[in-house]
């Protein structure tokens, strides 16, 4: 299950927010308050509020939902997934199934929140398999064939049935359609939010409180002293990306009723709250996409307590898992950049109260990055200016204007 393409309307600063062609792995790179939290935010809350009911009535909502505040439009949401086959055939009847036409597996759902903030609902508007509609205006309108069945030969003397007691019930195919899409999407979108520094305090002198949060640090606890042999087979991935990542690990295991590792060079082993916050962020990672199943992944600023060589090397292990499992990663930094697939990055800005959203096709586009992320030439060069020069004579000219400049 993958997302391929994404249309949002009205929510937040996503006025008309369109990404087709969606890749396993997306990076999301802009300043700050450019829309790319409201994307992952967007993606949990359709994903989470899937529901087996045509619409529902959810109340009272914060009128910030909405675009400008203005709740005269409603909030859509309209994303396509593609799906295996095997999902397919869990979500679509059979019935309606076996009569389509399907070269590509993909399911698109429009879902949207209309009303007031003060009466908000929740409503299914579409629903169709590839190109085909299922459902329309919250109201099925696919006519699957009626198979026909030869009427059973009338014995001499009998009268024949009445037509209620030979004429099977139809199906509710809107019930089941919408039942299947909830029990099968519903709530696989995670956010795995930024790692912020924690604000409670230690219980005792000397220690310190991990960022990670305790129900992750319960498991990993859990999966390291584990015998059961899928939770060991999890512990042993988990381990062996976190040292790929983190090579200055050599040994991760479960001490004294914690989780602890050692560096190479120590003969000591550390709490993990006791680690840096770079070997902390990436075990929390690490551990939630190695963990849980068949989902898809937001990830939001990924680099916050990484050295920029350990957030090439968590890079480079997020595009090994995002073969498997779809990820989205919101950032602020060029090191998750991928170089050998452009197209994989967008650029995300905010022109007015409205976010805008631009698909890297070519080595030129990465100069915009810079000028997004307010880079100057000093935060990459250490000066404050940069001169090109056409040939050798030019820069002879230049160093020596230089240090002549450098006297006065």
């Amino acid at each position: 299950m993958k997302i391929r393409n994404i249309h949002i309307k009205n929510f937040r600063s996503l006025h008309d927010l369109v990404m087709d062609d969606v890749g396993d792995l997306t990076i999301l790179i802009g300043s700050n308050s450019s829309g790319k939290s409201n994307l992952l935010e967007a993606l949990k809350l359709f994903f989470n509020e899937l529901d087996p009911a045509a619409q529902r009535n959810i109340g009272a909502v914060n009128d910030y939902i909405w675009f400008d505040r203005n709740p005269k439009k409603p909030v859509e949401f309209r994303i396509t997934i593609e799906l295996s086959k095997d999902e397919l055939e869990a979500t679509i009847p059979k019935e309606i199934l076996r009569e389509l036409k399907t070269t590509t597996n993909t399911i698109t759902i429009v879902r949207e929140i209309s009303g007031t903030p003060s009466n908000a609902l929740w409503r299914t508007r579409e629903i169709k398999v590839n190109d085909t509609f299922l459902i329309k205006e919250g109201k099925f309108v696919y006519k699957p064939h009626e198979e026909v069945v030869p009427a059973p030969a009338q014995e001499k003397g009998k009268t024949s049935p009445s037509q209620s007691q030979t004429t099977p019930p139809t199906p509710d195919f809107l019930g089941t359609l919408l039942q299947n899409v909830a029990q099968n999407f519903k709530g696989k979108f995670k956010l795995i939010e930024a790692a912020r520094d924690v604000v409670s305090s230690p219980t005792r002198l000397g220690d310190r409180v991990s960022f990670i949060q305790p129900a992750s640090l319960g498991r990993l606890n859990t999966l390291a002293q584990t015998l059961n042999r899928p939770d060991e087979r999890k512990w042993i991935e988990i381990d062996r990306s976190i040292k790929k990542v983190s090579p200055h690990i050599q040994d991760i295991r479960y001490l004294g009723g914690q989780i602890t590792m050692r560096e190479k060079g120590s003969d000591m082993h550390f709490p993990i709250s006791l680690m840096g916050g770079g070997d902390q962020e990436v075990s929390f990672i690490i551990h939630q996409l190695l963990e849980d199943g068949n989902l898809i992944f937001g990830i939001e600023e990924p680099e916050l307590h990484l050295h920029p060589q350990l957030a090439r090397q968590l890079f480079n292990v997020l595009k090994e898992i995002s073969r498997k499992k779809q990820i989205f990663i919101t950032t602020h930094s060029t090191i998750f950049i991928d170089q050998s697939d452009l197209s994989n990055t967008w650029i995300v800005r905010k022109v007015g109260k409205e976010t805008e959203i631009v698909r890297i096709k070519e080595p030129e586009g990465l100069k915009n990055i810079l000028y997004e992320l307010g880079v100057r030439p000093s935060d990459i060069f250490y000066t404050n200016g940069i001169i090109f020069v056409e040939g050798p004579t030019e820069k002879l000219c230049f160093l020596f204007w230089h240090k002549k400049w450098a006297l006065i």
